[in-house]
């Protein structure tokens, strides 16, 4: 490790909180993420600032290009390749109709 700092177990801790720059509990902090306090001098809980993905439904069946989400997307992931609404899919409210019919067993998911 660079500048000789000493490494998680080295420090005595078994658990991430048991370190001393870091918040000593998880309560209410879920869904939140960890990052550098802005002094940087240690972790601190923030509130997640990205997307959140839902798993829209719909069969996944080689024909079925229907599909309906509870949260308007930014962008839908299918099979790893990203579509944008107008660009991949249209929106009706929250039902989502794709361009292309997503075969057996492919992943889909919605961002919000």
């Amino acid at each position: 490790m660079p500048f000789n700092t000493p490494s998680y177990q080295e420090a005595g801790a078994t658990r991430f909180i048991d370190l001393s720059d870091v918040p000593g509990s998880y309560s209410g902090q879920g869904g939140k993420n960890v990052a550098v306090k802005a002094t940087e001098d240690g972790l601190e809980f923030v509130t997640a600032n990205g997307v959140s993905f839902e798993t829209p439904t719909g069969a996944i069946n080689d024909s079925n290009v229907t599909f309906v989400v509870l949260n308007i997307p930014k962008f839908i992931v299918l099979n790893g390749s990203v579509y944008f609404e107008n660009d991949g899919y249209t929106r009706s409210t929250l039902t989502l109709t794709l361009n292309i019919v997503p075969a057996t067993g492919s992943t889909l998911k919605s961002a919000y």
